[in-house]
C-alpha cells in the first residue's frame, strides 16, 4: 500500500506517494526510482501502475505532483519547466533522506513532458544513476506552438 509523503521544494509543500517492496526488511537498502508525470497531469494517472510494478520488482518507487498540480501546493496549473526540474531534484534529495534507499542507486522515470524534465535533470544532476524517458517532448517550443490554433 503506498504511503503519502510530503517534502518541500523552494518552500512549497509537494505531495508524493511512496511505494515500497513487500519484502523490504528493516535496515535494508534498495534502489529507488522517482516517477514524474507529464504536461498538465497529476500523479494519480498512470504513475501508480508504474510504481506498483517497480515495487513488485524490488524497487522503492516515489510518485510526485509538481508544485501547483494534483495534491501539491503552489500556484495552480502554472507550468514552468525549470520549477519542475527543481521539484524533481528536491524529490531526489527527499529520497536520499530515507534509510531504506540506496543513495548510489536512484533513478528517474518520466513520461511526456515529464520525460523531457527527467532527461534534463539527468544531464545536470550527478546523483541520477539511470533515466527512463517515455514519449518525451524533444522540442518544447515547437510542441507548444503545435497545440495552438494557427488562426488565432
Amino acid at each position: 500500500m503506498p504511503r503519502r509523503v510530503t517534502f518541500y521544494s523552494d518552500g512549497i509543500e509537494l505531495v508524493g506517494y511512496l511505494h515500497e517492496p513487500a519484502d523490504l526488511k528493516a535496515g535494508e537498502q534498495r534502489p529507488a526510482v522517482l516517477i514524474c508525470h507529464g504536461f498538465g497531469a497529476s500523479q494519480d494517472r498512470v504513475l501508480p501502475e508504474v510504481a506498483n510494478h517497480l515495487a513488485s520488482a524490488g524497487y522503492i518507487a516515489l510518485t510526485i505532483d509538481y508544485r501547483g498540480f494534483g495534491e501539491s501546493q503552489g500556484p495552480r496549473w502554472r507550468m514552468i519547466p525549470q520549477e519542475q526540474v527543481q521539484d524533481i531534484r528536491n524529490a531526489i534529495t527527499y529520497l536520499e533522506t530515507l534509510s531504506s534507499v540506496d543513495r548510489s542507486a536512484i533513478g528517474i522515470w518520466g513520461t511526456s513532458f515529464g520525460g523531457a524534465n527527467v532527461a534534463y535533470v539527468a544531464g545536470v544532476d550527478r546523483r541520477v544513476a539511470c533515466t527512463v524517458s517515455v514519449v518525451a517532448v524533444g522540442n518544447g517550443e515547437r510542441w507548444i506552438r503545435s497545440l495552438r490554433d494557427r488562426k488565432s
